[in-house]
């Protein structure tokens, strides 16, 4: 499992699926270090790095809203 891009990739699946984007993220990381080549991580990285950084921009208005 450990080397196992596949799993890696399940294991990314799961946690998107489950809406955990960070540890999503980590795994189709993890995927890409394994399997440069593999188009799905590659996808699912930029998919996941855009939707994590507009929620994290959607917090930040949200924070500055409530302490004003």
């Amino acid at each position: 499992f450990p080397n196992d891009a596949n799993s890696w990739d399940s294991l990314g699946e799961a946690y998107f699926t489950n809406h955990d984007k960070k540890n999503a993220l980590r795994a189709y990381k993890k995927v890409l270090s394994l399997d440069p080549n593999s188009e799905s991580a590659k996808s699912m990285i930029k998919k996941l790095e855009t939707t994590i950084k507009i929620n994290l921009t959607d917090e930040k208005k949200e924070n500055h809203i409530t302490n004003s």
